[in-house]
């Protein structure tokens, strides 16, 4: 796991260098960057659950869209979101439209 992790922290670090990269491990464990860290005070919460990019993609456009999350309910209806960070350095999600 640390190695993914770590693997995961690079290509982020690669592609959105201006933003914080919202996975750690430390201490034998992955950790979450929380949504309420601000640039000077980072939230992290431990990690429970193995997850895959099919698994997460639902709680990742329910941000997006500003809905509740439901792994067995959702179906994904957006190919893309994007990162955005406010003035005051808070990062949040919105969706991608793509123009057709």
């Amino acid at each position: 796991m640390a190695r993914a992790v770590g693997k995961f922290r690079a290509a982020w670090a690669r592609r959105l260098p201006q933003l914080p990269c919202p996975v750690k491990f430390e201490q034998d464990r992955v950790w979450c960057r929380s949504a309420e860290s601000k640039r000077s005070e980072e939230i992290w919460d431990q990690d429970h659950v193995p997850q895959t990019a099919p698994e997460i993609w639902p709680a990742i456009e329910a941000e997006a869209l500003g809905k509740e999350s439901s792994t067995t309910k959702n179906v994904p209806t957006l190919s893309a979101v994007v990162f955005r960070e406010d003035e005051e350095g808070n990062c949040y999600t919105e969706p991608l439209m793509l123009s057709q």
